[in-house]
């Protein structure tokens, strides 16, 4: 019981269970009602800081538009949910009207291991000095403790948002000024509340003629399921979590006005010619991610299966990450490969959007294909999750 309550508040705020044990829909909504009509929600916290170094007013946050970053989103950042610590998961009679919770002083970002990991490889690809990896770590954590400290803060623990810039003072970003140039590289560190989306999700197939797609990896045949060698992962060419964000927020757009809720990326190539824009050539497609999240689907065999990111040059997904750990945990086998649009077609009986904020939101249709949901063994996959960032500091 303590492991669900756990994932229904801190780490999966939309999941929805299916047994008859568990809270239905209309429950999970009537709970979240009660927490906003009793004061959580009507205050939130307004936690900034700027090179580790809290500001009073996160309104005011400033970049130079001479940063580099500013005017090519050439700058990188990482987004990290904020939960409680092991200690600090409420009891099963907790009153939740009482607004003080002994929580608030034990918040942590959520697996930040994972995150500085990315970040770092992020930085390392387009050669952008980033602040020391412990002082990044602290003022993290430092963060999360601030922002869920706060007086009358929220129940909801939200997301730490960090985005690190280059600067300015390079030829042809305002160089010109001299010294009167004010344009360092900052980071920025800003908490914010988790967005609300909706409790399935309709993805419309897109594929993606700017994304690597394993662009230059070294696989057999150009088509490989064998992730056994870390060599095959491409630095040069692989994504990176830059503010470089424009073709995805055009394909989500772009979703949107044709009725569905997201785009899910296929990559050029694999044999399907870049002319072919038929339904039929994208079931032979391979499938990447959506704009800002993993996919990852349950089989009929019951494996787990997600695209590999080393093999297909993705950004590592920190929530897919700890979803695999809990997958093998609960029992299942684990796949990470390279599967055509086809392959989920033919052998997934559950399918989810996975990321920071969303957590694991079921899908329940890829264009006109449509998908059953297993909010019992979702329920069952986001518990295993919350035991595994639980356990990691």
């Amino acid at each position: 019981m303590r492991a669900l309550l756990s994932s229904r508040l801190y780490a999966s705020t939309y999941t929805i269970a299916g047994s008859a044990n568990r809270s239905s829909p209309s429950q999970h909504q009537y709970f979240r009602n009660t927490i906003k009509t009793k004061g959580y929600f009507s205050s939130l916290s307004s936690f900034a800081s700027v090179d580790g170094v809290p500001i009073t007013d996160a309104a005011k946050l400033q970049c130079s538009v001479w940063d580099m970053t500013f005017q090519r989103g050439d700058g990188v950042f990482e987004v990290c949910r904020v939960v409680p610590s092991s200690s600090s998961i409420p009891d099963d009679n907790m009153n939740i009207t009482d607004s003080k919770m002994s929580t608030k002083e034990t918040a942590k970002p959520r697996c930040i291991n994972l995150h500085l990991d990315r970040l770092e490889r992020s930085a390392a690809a387009i050669n952008l000095k980033i602040p020391p990896r412990n002082q990044l770590e602290q003022w993290l954590r430092d963060a999360a403790k601030a922002a869920t400290s706060m007086e009358s803060n929220t129940a909801d623990y939200g997301i730490l948002r960090c985005i690190i810039t280059r600067g300015g003072g390079f030829p042809g970003y305002g160089d010109h000024l001299g010294e009167s140039l004010d344009a360092p590289s900052k980071t920025f560190i800003m908490w914010q509340p988790i967005t609300q989306f909706q409790q399935i999700f309709k993805l419309l197939p897109i594929c993606a003629p700017w994304h690597p797609g394993g662009f230059g990896q070294k696989q057999k045949g150009g088509y490989s399921n064998d992730d056994d060698n870390d060599e095959d992962y491409n630095n040069e060419w692989s994504a990176i979590k830059w503010l470089s964000y424009g073709f995805n927020v055009h394909t989500t757009r772009l979703s949107r006005t044709k009725g569905f809720d997201d785009a899910l990326l296929l990559a050029r190539g694999y044999g399907v010619p870049d002319d072919d824009t038929t339904a039929q050539s994208n079931d032979n497609r391979v499938v990447l991610d959506g704009p800002n999240f993993a996919l990852a689907w349950i089989t009929h065999d019951n494996t787990f299966c997600t695209p590999c990111w080393k093999q297909l040059g993705l950004l590592q997904s920190t929530t897919c990450t700890i979803a695999i750990d809990a997958a093998r945990r609960i029992g299942y086998d684990v796949q990470e490969g390279i599967y055509r649009l086809a392959d989920i077609k033919k052998d997934a009986k559950a399918v989810w959007v996975m990321s920071t904020t969303r957590n694991l939101i079921p899908v329940v249709s890829i264009g006109d294909f449509h998908i059953p949901t297993d909010f019992e063994l979702q329920s069952l996959l986001v518990s295993a999750m919350d035991g595994i960032i639980a356990e990691t500091p």
